[in-house]
């Protein structure tokens, strides 16, 4: 058995592309969707927004949930990757979200 090492490209954002993740991020993009758009970490997209001086908040995703149809979506057995798409959020935003709420999150095998 051969073992490979797998070398991760960092993508280094232009002047451009920062200005357009400023004008996503103001719009309510969260960083996620920010980093999908251009090909790079969510983790590319918050330092490059704070070197702007755009202050970066973990509640951007939070903004764009529904607790309620979050905790009735969950409860009726959808999972966290699924309810995450349809909100255009992270599955941790889901998980956040239903932990905030009072609700037990089932483990990885429905238990």
């Amino acid at each position: 058995m051969e073992v490979k090492k797998i070398i991760h490209q960092q993508k280094h954002l232009n002047e451009d592309e920062i200005d357009l993740l400023v004008i996503g991020y103001e719009e309510g993009k969260t960083t996620a969707e920010l980093a999908e758009q251009l090909g790079c970490h969510r983790n590319t997209v918050s330092v490059a927004l704070k070197k702007r001086g755009t202050k970066v908040s973990k509640s951007t995703a939070q903004k764009k949930l529904n607790a309620e149809e979050v905790a009735e979506m969950y409860k009726s057995g959808q999972t966290t990757y699924k309810i995450a798409a349809k909100f255009g959020v992270s599955r941790q935003a889901v998980t956040s979200c239903l932990k905030a709420n009072g609700i037990d999150i089932r483990g990885r095998w429905g238990d």
